[in-house]
């Protein structure tokens, strides 16, 4: 039998960025856009009656921005504040020499590497980019910190809610890994603007589902 230990972490991906969907930003930086945050207000009504203990971001502005709206409209109504981190194992994926470039010119001056790419992820990666087993390891090494750290409260029966915005190959992968799957399926997982996924820790280990709340907020889901 299956049995949750009471520690919840909602992992959620930043909302639209001024990047654009076909510019390669790992490691760059990018700035909500206005859709962006009006997406992110809407996702934080989510938790707004939740008992969130902690938030957490990468250090990149487009997570952080996002976190940081978040905290401001669940801490609205609340009485007491809520921590607000900055966490470097929430980081994206480094995409070295294909950082600010564009897909389309990406097939042309990297053509039979990005063909390999889009075959295995996993072993074909950009020049001088990081290696998605590494951003498994830190996106794991992040949970198992949450773990650590409210395990005693946990036990002693408290629920444990935590909030991490994180980004979209950082969520792919640590879902692949997950799922016991080889990290050349990691492009296979679909992650929107301000999707939300509900990870548990049970005796099992870590299992995920994610939470549609958006497929009736405007059309971007």
């Amino acid at each position: 039998m299956e049995i949750s230990n009471n520690i919840k972490i909602y992992l959620m991906r930043h909302g639209e960025t001024d990047a654009g969907n076909d510019i390669f930003v790992g490691v760059t930086d990018a700035n909500l856009t206005e859709k962006g945050i009006s997406q992110t207000k809407q996702m934080a009504k989510f938790f707004i009656d939740k008992p969130i203990k902690e938030i957490y971001s990468s250090q990149l502005k487009r997570a952080k921005h996002t976190a940081e709206i978040i905290k401001e409209v669940i801490c609205s109504n609340k009485e007491n504040d809520i921590p607000l981190y900055q966490c470097d194992l929430l980081a994206e994926m480094d995409f070295g020499e294909w950082e600010k470039m564009n897909r389309y010119d990406i097939k042309e001056k990297y053509k039979e590497l990005y063909i390999k790419w889009e075959e295995n992820p996993s072993k074909n990666t950009p020049p001088k980019a990081g290696a998605p087993q590494n951003v498994a390891k830190n996106m794991v090494k992040f949970l198992d910190k949450i773990y650590n750290k409210f395990k005693k409260d946990a036990e002693n029966g408290n629920n444990i809610e935590i909030i991490a915005v994180s980004h979209k190959t950082a969520i792919r992968i640590l879902l692949c890994y997950l799922d016991n799957k080889d990290l050349k399926y990691y492009r296979n997982y679909k992650i929107n603007e301000g999707d939300i996924f509900e990870i548990n820790y049970t005796n099992n280990g870590w299992k995920w589902k994610k939470i549609n709340i958006l497929n009736s907020i405007n059309n971007y889901c």
